[in-house]
C-alpha cells in the first residue's frame, strides 16, 4: 500500500490477544493491519489497570510478568508520538512459554506495589490498585521462590 501517513496506533481491536495496527493516511481513508498470530502456539497477556484514585487508568504504572526464569517489562503509557494514542491495556507477548504467569508486579504511578500470582495468558485481566493497607512496598515485596525481582 502506497499511502502519506500522519500517524499510527495499535491495540487489539479483534480482542484476539495480539495487537493490530491503525495508520491514519493524507487525503485518503485510514489503514487498518490485522495481526494474524496463532495465539494458541504464542502467549500473551493484555493487562488492564485501573484505580480509584483520579489516575483512574493508572497511567505511568509499569507491570512487570516472570514467567519460566524469564523477567518482561512494559510501561502503560496511552499516548505514543505526535496525535496518536494507543489502548489503555499492556499487551506483553511471550512466545511459546507456559500459558500461566509466575507472578506479575505491578508498580503503581503513586510509587506503590501489587503482586499477583498465577495469571492466566490469552485474555484480558484487570488487575485493580487494592486499597492502601493492603500495598506492598519495596521492603516487603515478596515473590515465588522462581521469579526474581529488579
Amino acid at each position: 500500500v502506497l499511502a502519506v501517513s500522519t500517524g499510527s496506533a495499535y491495540g487489539d481491536l479483534d480482542n484476539d490477544g495480539d495487537l493490530d495496527l491503525v495508520v491514519s493516511t493524507v487525503n485518503s481513508e485510514s489503514l487498518v493491519f490485522r495481526n494474524n498470530t496463532d495465539t494458541a502456539n504464542h502467549a500473551s497477556f493484555s493487562i488492564a489497570l485501573r484505580s480509584s484514585e483520579p489516575n483512574s487508568l493508572a497511567v505511568g504504572a509499569q507491570v512487570s510478568i516472570f514467567q519460566a526464569g524469564s523477567q518482561y517489562t512494559a510501561d502503560n503509557f496511552t499516548v505514543r508520538g505526535y496525535q496518536s494514542s494507543v489502548q489503555n491495556r499492556i499487551t506483553i507477548g511471550v512466545g511459546s512459554k507456559n500459558q500461566r504467569a509466575d507472578s506479575v508486579l505491578v508498580r503503581w504511578p503513586e510509587g506503590d506495589y501489587s503482586i499477583h500470582y498465577d495469571l492466566p495468558s490469552n485474555q484480558i485481566v484487570e488487575l485493580v490498585k487494592p486499597a492502601t493497607e493492603y500495598l506492598r512496598t519495596t521492603a516487603n515485596v515478596q515473590t515465588r521462590s522462581d521469579s526474581v525481582l529488579d
